[in-house]
């Protein structure tokens, strides 16, 4: 009666299915409940989809998360500089 994980997958082209987001509870990481959720994804997006292929987006730091990806046959396609800008109250005033 318990989540323990959620993943969301979409097909919405014809050329790549995508895994939008892969969440395990803290207490359950490190049990196979991420491994299983990913691998049912890319069964409904390889199988009952019939995507060629399926990419996904994660954080450099997510260590842990690069290794599940990379232990079911992802590779790194390219690696980017993230861009932040905070709102400065005292800027917007002027």
């Amino acid at each position: 009666d318990t989540i323990l994980g959620y993943c969301y997958a979409t097909s919405d082209s014809q050329d790549e299915g995508y895994i939008e987001f892969i969440g395990v509870d803290e207490a359950t990481r490190g049990q196979g409940v991420g491994k299983q959720l990913l691998l049912t994804a890319l069964h409904w997006l390889f199988t009952d989809k019939n995507m060629p292929q399926v990419g996904l987006t994660v954080l450099d730091f997510r260590t842990n998360a690069k290794k599940l990806y990379e232990a079911v046959g992802f590779k790194l396609l390219y690696t980017g500089v993230s861009l932040e800008l905070k709102r400065e109250t005292e800027r917007l005033r002027d």
